[in-house]
């Protein structure tokens, strides 16, 4: 029976192979790197807080890409990210890796990617400024506050499917069984089991009378068991965003409440609300945001505010080179009462290519 199934996946493999071929799909390979020097606190990649004068920024990575249409219409799509400095804080050099089939049906992705809720709208309302230091990757957070997003639960494998976009609305959904498959490639699997992964998106687009209008929000629902732990952790996640643009010109908002129960006796409730304004005009693109997130763990100990504030402006030197400054500050404090604020500033330059 073995022989058979072996033989099956082999011929459905050359099949595809020869149809990618017959539509000649194409590798592009293209990416960014970002490197600069910064003054103040940063976050060192894992829960350590190093305090700094003055330090050397760097990030970037290769994206490899594959598209092309076969002869009956079906697009087929391939892509593999490599990471350029953070094999050591991720536990992996590659990032997103996935395969896709799209038609007038749809998209159908299968691979280590964002969820549905981040894919579709998690990116409604959350706007950065010029240069929004969270755009480097954690390993740089200059200020105690840290605040997060919900729908963004790593790159774990998945299947999503993503309806066709019609008259501005579009919708997707992603399931996770578990994430046991990506222990060989990503090391962090090891502490935390993520299963049972359901994410929702829906987002509605349009333009009236030159302005551009978009909301757009969802949910996610996933379980996580710590390595040896007894007690499983079940997280609910929901988000609504909305942003307008018009004369160069850009308002965003957005709003998130994340629930997450320990058993039968501890229950944590976290929200989010934040907005952000962005101006660009010519080569010059200015912003400013803040975000703000509330911990309730029930208990005063464990329980914090946090307040997040980013201002930048960027100069494009050039057709994908960005030469930008930011500031970020931030502040928490605890139920108990304790207070810690920092803040930090950085000197960037952005190539694409």
């Amino acid at each position: 029976m073995k022989k058979v199934l072996f033989g099956s996946t082999a011929l459905v493999a050359a099949a595809f192979a020869g149809a990618a071929a017959a539509g000649d799909v194409k590798l592009s390979v293209d990416g960014d790197i970002i490197v600069g020097v910064g003054v103040g606190a940063y976050k060192d990649g894992s829960t350590t807080r190093v305090e700094k004068d003055f330090h050397i920024i760097r990030e970037g990575e290769i994206q490899f890409k594959a598209k092309g249409t076969l002869d009956n219409g079906i697009t087929i799509e391939a892509r593999m990210e490599l990471e350029g400095y953070n094999a050591t804080s991720y536990g992996s050099i590659l990032d997103e890796s996935w395969v896709a089939i799209s038609g007038s049906f749809g998209k159908i992705l299968i691979g280590n990617n964002d969820t549905a809720l981040d894919a579709v709208a998690g990116g409604i309302g959350r706007l950065g400024s010029a240069v929004a230091m969270g755009s480097w990757d954690g390993s740089y957070e200059f200020v105690p506050a840290s605040v997060d997003h919900a729908g963004d639960t790593g790159d774990g494998l998945a299947v999503h499917y993503y309806t066709p976009n019609i008259a501005g609305f579009q919708a997707g959904i992603s399931w996770s069984p578990t994430n046991e498959e990506d222990a060989a490639i990503d090391t962090s699997v090891t502490t935390d089991n993520t299963k049972d992964v359901i994410a929702v998106g829906v987002s509605f687009s349009t333009t009236f009378d030159k302005v551009d209008f978009v909301i757009g929000g969802g949910f996610l629902t996933r379980t996580v068991s710590a390595a040896g732990a007894a007690v499983e952790l079940t997280e609910d996640q929901w988000a609504i965003g909305a942003e307008v643009a018009f004369s160069g010109l850009t308002l965003g908002a957005r709003y998130e409440s994340v629930t997450t129960e320990t058993g039968a006796t501890t229950e944590t409730e976290v929200t989010r609300f934040g907005g952000g304004i962005i101006y660009a005009t010519g080569p010059w693109e200015f912003g400013l945001n803040a975000a703000f997130e509330d911990t309730d763990t029930g208990t005063a100990s464990t329980s914090k505010e946090e307040l997040r504030i980013n201002a930048g402006v960027t100069y494009e030197l050039g057709d994908g080179v960005d030469l930008g400054l930011g500031v970020d500050y931030g502040e928490t404090e605890t139920g108990t009462g304790v207070e810690t604020d920092g803040i930090g500033g950085a000197l960037l330059l952005g190539i694409a290519f």
